[in-house]
């Protein structure tokens, strides 16, 4: 059997492969470990369907005469998804604002196939996470049923505005994608400003600001966050070398879990609502970890800086 790979042949010979799934699991794995993944496959004159792999996966591979596979890079795929997420987002929003019932009620269908991607594809908790931003769009999108005339629409006043935030959040995700330097330098300067405001949030906790130390914290775990999430999109595309430089003695890959591991115990400590913990870790945790991450950024080589 002759494989194909974008309309090249591939040099390879099948080892013990009896079923058309052994095989194109073989050449999905050689992919991924090259930043590729495949989005299309013909079968001797067949499309197949991905999402359909139990259905096609035992065929036999004796007889067969042609694999063609196409692939793209996961920068670009997830671009791709993104674009669409955004899309479908302005749409809505478009639909409710000239409260056009049918389109409305056409984006609903459409939803289902989107809600149980939409948490990874834009770094948040999915549906399975109780209480997720996910969830509570769904909630108010399956309000949507009782709609009959356009007038009803204005009966959702909250519906509006978790469109508006997730189409802000899928433009946001974009930017990082498409110039994620650029966006890691932004972020660095934004997070080097709060760091005096956020070790101030003990006293803030102590006085009973409570109100202005959780805005402060949410924007400084919002920036964290962000910068958690630039860093593989940076290295899978080459724009930083991470193996030149270190922060405090250690590799960037090894600060980088021990940030993430702090990061999720902030987390735990908001859901308990311990507010000395929350304090605590921030002014003795993670305010230092930035300021040194942000010191030894300069220390990588920045392709474009």
């Amino acid at each position: 059997m002759q494989i194909f790979l974008n309309e090249k042949q591939l040099d390879v010979t099948l080892e013990g492969e009896k079923n058309l799934g052994e095989v194109i699991r073989g050449i999905e794995n050689w992919l991924q470990s090259e930043g590729f993944q495949i989005t299309g496959i013909q079968y001797d004159g067949n499309s197949l369907r991905i999402e359909e792999f139990e259905q096609w996966r035992d065929t036999s591979v004796k007889k067969a005469k042609n694999l063609y596979l196409t692939a793209d890079t996961l920068h670009s795929l997830q671009i791709g998804r993104l674009q669409t997420v955004f899309q479908f987002f302005s749409l809505f929003e478009k639909a409710i604002v000239v409260r056009n019932l049918p389109i409305l009620r056409e984006l609903k269908k459409e939803y289902p196939f989107l809600r149980e991607q939409l948490g990874s594809i834009l770094s948040i908790p999915g549906p399975d996470s109780e209480g997720s931003e996910v969830n509570r769009l769904s909630m108010a999108i399956d309000e949507l049923d009782i709609l009959n005339t356009k007038e009803d629409i204005l009966d959702f006043p909250s519906l509006k505005p978790l469109i508006q935030h997730f189409l802000v959040l899928s433009a946001d995700r974009m930017r990082e994608y498409s110039d994620p330097l650029k966006e890691l330098l932004a972020t660095g300067e934004l997070l080097k400003q709060s760091i005096p405001e956020i070790s101030d949030v003990s006293i803030m906790l102590q006085t009973g600001k409570d109100r202005k130390a959780m805005d402060s914290i949410l924007k400084f775990i919002e920036l964290s966050q962000k910068l958690i999430r630039l860093y593989p999109i940076l290295k899978e595309n080459g724009l930083v070398d991470f193996t030149k430089g270190n922060i405090d003695g250690m590799s960037f890959g090894d600060f980088y879990g021990a940030l993430n591991l702090v990061l999720n115990e902030l987390s735990d400590a908001f859901a308990v609502e311990d507010s000395v913990l929350i304090g605590d870790l921030l002014e003795y945790e993670i305010a230092p970890r930035i300021e040194a991450l942000l010191t030894g950024l300069a220390s990588f080589d920045m392709v474009g800086k």
